[in-house]
């Protein structure tokens, strides 16, 4: 039996400062369980700190994405991934 390698996170949202990843965004943070390990990701540092920002307002029990700006970045194939606060 193989082991299933464990990962950072449950779920990314890539182009979270997008209009479909903000709504994605939302939606993670107003219906999905509250203890989900996930991430944003996008172009801006900036406007992805403000998302997380917002998220934080609707709903405050939950776990909020990591926020991009203390996330170390790891190059995998010439794309950026987040790889966490290893």
């Amino acid at each position: 039996m193989t082991s299933v390698p464990s990962r950072t996170y449950d779920l990314i949202v890539f182009g979270a400062t997008g209009y479909t990843g903000k709504l994605t965004a939302e939606h993670i943070t107003t219906h999905l369980p509250t203890d989900l390990k996930w991430a944003v990701a996008g172009r801006s540092e900036t406007k992805l700190s403000g998302i997380v920002n917002e998220l934080k307002t609707l709903n405050a029990d939950r776990t909020q994405p990591d926020n991009p700006q203390t996330m170390p970045v790891r190059h995998k194939g010439g794309h950026r991934l987040p790889a966490g606060n290893e």
